[in-house]
């Protein structure tokens, strides 16, 4: 006999805390992380979020990068057009995914330091051409 039918109301899951994140899974961010997720049999893991009973403070913003990553991605764009590469071609020479390439032009998600010397060796350009801000004016510029 069903809940209803005994005169209960059905089973609901308990509400989501809506100051909680959301549980999602980390986005590999080359093409061998993204190789060793799709082989693993279980996929990426979850952490379960921690519980606290007492009120703590709010976590700390993100740290933003000193430079816009609009511009930033406006400039990878237009240095890959440059060097006649598609998306795909730039993310192969480079080890990574299209869809990071895609997400760095634009602009929703900024590169690493290290992503960028990769995208940087891949294209062939200075650093300078994706990153002015990055050049010194009272040394060399920066590899």
């Amino acid at each position: 006999m069903s809940d209803r039918r005994r005169g209960r109301s059905p089973r609901r899951a308990a509400p989501r805390d809506p100051a909680a994140p959301p549980k999602v899974a980390p986005v590999p961010e080359t093409a061998a992380e993204f190789q060793s997720e799709s082989q693993s049999q279980s996929g990426p893991k979850l952490k379960p979020a921690s519980v606290s009973a007492s009120v703590s403070a709010p976590p700390a913003p993100p740290r933003r990068s000193p430079i816009d990553p609009a511009v930033l991605g406006s400039r990878i764009k237009a240095a890959r057009r440059r060097a006649k590469l598609t998306q795909k071609g730039l993310a192969a020479r480079a080890g990574l995914l299209q869809q990071k390439i895609s997400l760095y032009e634009l602009g929703r998600q900024p590169p690493s330091l290290e992503t960028l010397r990769l995208i940087r060796d891949a294209i062939g350009c200075p650093i300078a051409d994706l990153v002015p801000e990055f050049q010194s004016d009272d040394g060399p510029p920066i590899p």
